[in-house]
């Protein structure tokens, strides 16, 4: 089991993690009525969420806050679904929806792929960001 404390808190934390991120959508969606403005204010969440990733995973919490609490904030404490990055990407899927609902679904698909090809070709010149 990947948390050092009792299965049933972790449970209980997980959900009210994903309760969490639920809000937070349906609280955006509800107050950006502007589908263009949603998509911006769903893509700076993304970008942001996914880049501080790194920069939290190199903290150590587990001193300074108790293993619940740390465990929601990076995978060093053996947490499956720590809060950086997973809401990124969780922002990422309403955003992919969002344009998928707008646009049509063969340009849509066209527009993955190539993004798609473009980010793994990125990827594969870039350097290895991880320590070893």
């Amino acid at each position: 089991m990947a948390c050092t404390f009792r299965r049933r808190s972790c449970t209980r934390g997980r959900a009210a993690l994903h309760r969490r991120h639920l809000a937070f959508l349906l609280l955006s969606v509800a107050v950006i009525r502007r589908e263009w403005l949603l998509r911006i204010w769903l893509a700076a969440w993304t970008i942001s969420l996914s880049a501080m990733a790194p920069l939290v995973y190199r903290v150590e919490f587990r001193p300074r806050l108790d293993a619940p609490l740390a465990a929601y904030l990076n995978g060093n404490t053996g947490s499956l679904f720590p809060l950086f990055p997973w809401s990124g990407f969780m922002l990422a899927g309403a955003l992919c929806a969002s344009c998928f609902l707008a646009s049509q679904e063969r340009r849509f698909m066209a527009v993955t792929a190539a993004l798609g090809a473009g980010l793994a070709l990125v990827g594969k010149t870039m350097p290895s960001l991880s320590p070893n």
